[in-house]
């Protein structure tokens, strides 16, 4: 029978302290920041496709690179 004010111990055998406070000491907020070769900042997405671009050995259309100038342009 467990009792209700004992708190559930997680990983080891010789670590005293319960999960949840475990848990509260590894979340850390992580945040990343994603950039191409020039230093512009990139959403998720931008930086996927960038990520494959690069990883496939292709690159994208002219169409996409006139848009993607025109989109920065607008935005600066």
């Amino acid at each position: 029978m467990a009792e209700s004010n004992k708190a559930e111990y997680a990983g080891r055998s010789n670590d005293e302290r319960p999960w949840e406070e475990r848990v509260k000491d590894t979340a850390k907020e992580i945040n990343l920041e994603y950039r191409n070769k020039d230093g512009k900042l990139m959403t998720r997405k931008e930086a996927f496709r960038y990520i494959c671009w690069n990883f496939h050995g292709k690159g994208p259309s002219k169409g996409k690179i006139d848009k993607m100038k025109k989109r920065e342009l607008i935005n600066e």
